[in-house]
């Protein structure tokens, strides 16, 4: 028999707002994802690396009032589905709110807007802010007043008259104009509290802005406005592979794992990486090959190589 006293009392608009403003809780019951086996999108659970991030943005965002985060890291880890839908949570919660993410090339910037595009549609009906014009470019919440815009650093002199509240550089390693970038598109958030910027990448040789700022942060050890957030490949659990009986692994690949504590399925799975990456560039299978290395880091230094 429910007595009055045993109804739970009507969540006031308060608790409702500090909810839908809570980003773990609205990633986990709003926002969906393709899974890597492919089929229905699913709910964004955070991957193992993508909870070491979040650990981390939040952690300066509390210290620091704002995020400025450099993020080397190997491949296919989730990064930028993280960033993605971090922004995204942003501007579909919140007034007036601005984002920007920026790909190194053109195809890269319609596959974030792609996703963008699908974490709205897949907005339940309650929580789905009202869509204004919409372009090839821009994700628009009218009653709002916030924005959500893709574009391509390919794509010339791009946000130099534009503001934005949080920036997300994908593949920064593989921009060219870093000038116009610096003068121009990093220029559009203010070092204001609760603004965002991060720039993530695998790596890509001793050189260009990505490089330069990653060795600036190192150098001071984190201490400055930017700072490292490196993920290396062994983070990921899903990183391994089972060994066939027979295999026996070259000298080179017992002296990596014993140095950076890899059990034979995640050697199995890095040396197997490495097979492809050597065959394709002339090198041998039996030893590391530097772009493996910079694919799949282990450690900060490697990212360069």
């Amino acid at each position: 028999m429910n007595f009055p006293w045993n109804i739970p009392a009507k969540p006031s608009k308060e608790d409702v707002r500090a909810k839908l403003l809570d980003f773990d809780d609205y990633r986990e019951r709003f926002l969906r994802v393709r899974p890597r086996t492919g089929g229905e999108r699913i709910p964004f659970v955070l991957n193992n690396a993508q909870r070491v991030l979040h650990s981390r943005i939040e952690a300066d965002r509390e210290k620091f009032g704002m995020v400025r985060a450099l993020i080397p890291k190997a491949r296919r880890m989730g990064v930028s589905t993280y960033i993605g839908g971090r922004y995204f949570h942003q501007v579909a919660t919140k007034f007036g709110r601005r984002a920007q993410v920026v790909a190194h090339r053109a195809d890269s910037a319609r596959n974030l807007h792609r996703e963008i595009k699908e974490f709205a549609a897949g907005l339940p009906d309650a929580v789905r802010p009202s869509i204004g014009a919409t372009n090839a470019q821009e994700l628009i919440f009218d009653k709002l007043k916030s924005l959500y815009k893709v574009s391509s650093a390919d794509g010339g002199d791009i946000g130099r008259s534009d503001d934005f509240h949080a920036l997300h550089l994908s593949e920064a390693a593989f921009f060219d104009n870093t000038e116009d970038l610096s003068s121009g598109l990093l220029q559009t958030v203010q070092n204001l509290p609760g603004t965002e910027m991060a720039m993530e990448s695998t790596g890509n040789g001793q050189s260009g802005m990505f490089y330069s700022m990653c060795e600036e942060a190192n150098r001071n050890r984190n201490e400055g406005l930017w700072r490292i957030h490196f993920l290396p490949w062994a983070v990921m659990p899903e990183y391994r592979t089972d060994v066939p009986q027979a295999w026996r692994a070259p000298k080179e690949f017992e002296d990596y794992a014993k140095l950076h504590s890899l059990d034979r399925e995640q050697l199995y799975w890095f040396w197997s990486q490495n097979y492809t990456i050597a065959s394709m560039n002339g090198g041998q299978p039996e030893v590391i090959h530097r772009l493996t290395r910079q694919e799949y880091p282990a450690i900060y230094s490697e990212c360069f190589m």
